[in-house]
């Protein structure tokens, strides 16, 4: 089970460094573990993922799969950036 991240979570500046909210949350197990936004490149789309937990290799498995088909959607090879906190 996913340890919920024990701070507040009212604004993305812990997510992505801004400070409005942000619809590209990553949820595991019912909790907020952390947030992505993309960036489209020439050639592909940069995923750039900040996690506020320690996820186990089955959850980073799922998150590099959703960026992969992400990809695929946009057409376009995947860059996946970030990870644990």
């Amino acid at each position: 089970m996913v340890e919920p991240y024990p701070g507040p979570l009212n604004s993305t500046a812990i997510l992505m460094g801004r400070n409005t909210l942000t619809p590209h949350v990553i949820v595991v197990d019912g909790q907020l573990v952390g947030g992505w936004k993309r960036t489209l490149a020439k050639t592909a789309v940069v995923v750039e993922v900040r996690l506020l937990v320690d996820l186990r290799a089955p959850e980073h498995t799922a998150i590099i799969a959703a960026a992969r088909a992400f990809g695929a959607f946009l057409g376009l090879p995947v860059e996946l950036r970030g990870g644990p906190p």
